[in-house]
This record gives structure tokens, sequence and C-alpha cells, in this order.
């Protein structure tokens, strides 16, 4: 068969048990840009299966095998690795194939003649790293033409995003915001507050936090100060000249302040398609490690940084040289401030049972601490003033959930080659 005559880059033959992940790295391989055959990419109501199958067999140049138990334990997936075999003449290599969960064993007892073949291996290996792999043998021009990661950046209200490297789920996307809130931001936000702004903020603290008595404040952020050996106040953090700098994080927060200004921004958005939230823990720690597992090592944190602003006097301005960005380009994970996350984001509707410091954790440490000591973990509950307290190195920043339509198609297809469902990591009912 001619080159001419090939319709597809690459057939997929799978079980069914196996469908999530060929889907998302069916979805991958599309992405990059080749041309798959995937059932669910090719079959219509009313098509052949016979016709379809032996049409894809035929007219596709590789055929990715995903290997597993189930796959050799079915009739028509043999059919499909018999076609694909039959194809192989003399060095000319047709069938890619991927290791499954036990496949392995299997194969060494009933099918030994995979032994001879390199293949993936999706137990050490990630959709990413799969996928890559299997451009780079079919298409290695495409190798060179892979998604910038800054095309994960995505501006929203002007305020820079980056899109959590997890495939969708149930239509949406989640983004956490580059840098902490900032002061220009917060006071931009207490200077449009309306009458009827603060009363629907208000209404929707209570029916979020019903469980606890908030203490909501559409003021100027006053708090307390630590003067190297006791937190002392009222301290007014925007009348002191180390912390009142326009891009400096907001300090003196709660969690109801950040509460309240993630409600503002909703109401503000017009945009049906964003819905901001205070960034969750689950979110937090995958932003900072890839996993909703973090490391308890301190130098995994510190080592996975150009720079941390800590063991300092006040915050620092954010950075736009990338100094103090992580791998996904998110500044100030650790150092410079403390950040609020929330267990709970679901509909004030639907939130009760215990109290809200439980539900409310800090993340990060900030400029006063020293991160190759202090663990960038902490429970709300441990806090003299649980979720009311207000210090000068405590701020937060703020996630968006994203509707997938709001997307661009090239940057959905990209989001579809990860691994992880964001369904898996937002850390609250999807």
């Amino acid at each position: 068969m001619v080159m001419s005559q090939y319709q597809w880059d690459v057939f997929i033959s799978y079980a069914h048990e196996d469908r999530a992940y060929v889907n998302q790295l069916a979805h991958a391989l599309k992405s990059a840009g080749l041309d798959v055959w995937y059932d669910q990419f090719i079959m219509e109501v009313g098509d052949s299966l016979t016709k379809k199958i032996n049409e894809g067999l035929a007219r596709s140049r590789f055929g990715v095998v995903v290997l597993s138990l189930p796959f050799f334990q079915k009739n028509w997936t043999q059919v499909e690795l018999a076609a694909l075999l039959n194809r192989e003449e003399g060095d000319q290599k047709v069938i890619l194939p991927i290791w499954r969960h036990g496949a392995y064993s299997y194969i060494k007892e009933s099918a030994p003649i995979f032994l001879d073949r390199v293949a993936l291996d999706s137990t050490y290996e990630s959709i990413e790293t799969t996928a890559k792999k299997i451009i780079k043998a079919v298409k290695p021009e495409l190798s060179q033409n892979e998604l910038d990661p800054k095309q994960l950046e995505l501006k929203i209200q002007s305020k820079p995003f980056v899109l959590l490297p997890c495939h969708p789920s149930d239509n949406r996307v989640v983004a956490l915001s580059r840098y902490p809130v900032t002061n220009k931001e917060y006071q931009k936000y207490l200077e449009e507050l309306s009458v009827k702004d603060k009363e629907h903020i208000k209404v929707c603290i209570i029916l979020q936090f019903r469980d606890y008595k908030p203490s909501i404040s559409f003021e100027e952020p006053i708090g307390k100060h630590f003067d190297g050996k006791h937190w002392k106040g009222p301290f007014k953090a925007l009348q002191d000249n180390r912390f009142d700098a326009p891009e400096q994080p907001v300090v003196n927060v709660s969690l109801f302040d950040a509460f309240a200004f993630t409600r503002w921004l909703n109401k503000k958005n017009s945009n049906a398609n964003y819905n901001f939230i205070i960034t969750t823990p689950e979110l937090w720690d995958f932003a900072s490690f890839g996993s909703q597992y973090p490391d308890q090592n301190p130098q995994s944190w510190i080592n996975s940084m150009k720079s941390i602003h800590h063991q300092s006097t006040a915050p620092a301005i954010i950075s736009n040289n990338g100094e103090r960005m992580n791998s996904l380009g998110i500044s100030d994970m650790f150092g410079n401030v403390w950040e609020w996350c929330l267990h709970e984001n679901r509909r004030p509707a639907i939130i009760m049972a215990e109290s809200s410091y439980a539900k409310a954790e800090l993340r990060g440490g900030s400029y006063l601490d020293d991160l190759n000591k202090t663990s960038p973990f902490v429970n709300a509950s441990s806090l003299t003033d649980h979720v009311s307290t207000r210090h000068t190195d405590l701020g937060f920043r703020v996630a968006v959930v994203i509707q997938t339509n709001a997307l661009d198609k090239k940057l959905l297809e990209y989001m579809w080659s990860f691994e992880f469902s964001v369904e898996n990591i937002v850390g609250f009912d999807w």
C-alpha cells in the first residue's frame, strides 16, 4: 500500500475496560496533529462495526494496541491484533504496544512474542509522555511543534490565570491566578462595592458559613503585625510603607474577606462561563506539586522554585520576571504570604455540618518564615482567631472554574492530553 492510501496515522485497538485511559490518549494524539482512528471519533449511528473496523485496520499506518488482561480475553481484540500482525512484513513496524496493569505477567506466560518489542507502560508513564513517544514514532516532525505551556495562560477580567494540567470533567476546567490578590486589586474591590453588593455578599457569607458567626469587613484591612515576639494590633498595613505598594499581596485579610472578594468578582462578572472561588487545598497542592499527595520533605518545595521570598520583614511585590514562578508559571506558591484555602466551595444551600474553620487551611508559608524549617501546611483550627484571623503575613489567591466552551478548540484538545481529571483534584463536589 502506498503512503497516499493511508487515511489515518494510527488505529487504536483496546478493550472496553480501558476506555477511560484510551479516551484521554486519543484526544492527546489528535490534539498534537495525528489522524486517529478511534471508535469514539469514527463510529456513527447505523454504521457497520465490521466494515468500519476493517477500513480502519487497512488504512491506518500504525496500530496502537493497548494490551491488558481484558484485551486478551476478548475475541474481537484478538482479531484486530492478528490483522495488524499480518501487516508487518520484514522490518516494517506497524504495532505500537502499550502495556496496561497486569499485562506483563499474562504476556510472559501466554504471548511471549511481545516481550521482544519495546513497549510503553502506562504504570510508569503518564498519558502525556506516552502520547509524545507515539507521536515521535509516527510523525517525528510533530514533536517539534508541541503546544507551548504558555498557552495554558488566560486573562480573565485583565487578571492572569494558569489552567491546571487536567483534562476536563463535566465540560469544565480550573485555572489558578498567577499571583496572590494584590493591594491594587483589593482596593479596587473596596472602592467599587455598592450598598447592594455588600448586602448580597453578607447573605452569601452567612449561608456559606452558617455554623460560624462571620466577621465581615468592607473597610481597609486591619489586623495584627508580628513584632519579632508577638502578634500586635490593630495594624493598618495599607498605611505602612512596608506593605502598601500596589503590587504587593494584600494582607490582614480573613477567610471571610477572601470569600467576599470572590463573591464580588462573580457578581461583577457578566460571563456565565466563569465562576470564581477561593483556592481549595487540593487545587493548591496539585498546582504546587503536580499531586494531591505532596511530599512533606522541605527540600521538595525549596528546590521546586528558582527563588522563594522568605526570611524577610515584608511581602515582596509580585514578580513578572519568572524568578519566583514554578514550572506551571504560577508565582509565589511558597513564601511571600500564607494563602487561605477552603475545602468547601459548593453551593451555599448544601453547606452544612462541621465547623467552618475545620474546612479551612493555609498554604505556602510567608516572608516571615524559614521554609527550610517551616512546613507550608497549616490547618486554620490552629490559629488563635481561626478563620477570622487577620495577620500581615496572610493573604489569598483565587481560582476560577471555566466552562470548556470558553476555550479555544486547540487548547481544549490539549487539555484532554493530561492524565488527571479535574474532577479528582478540585477538592469539592463537582
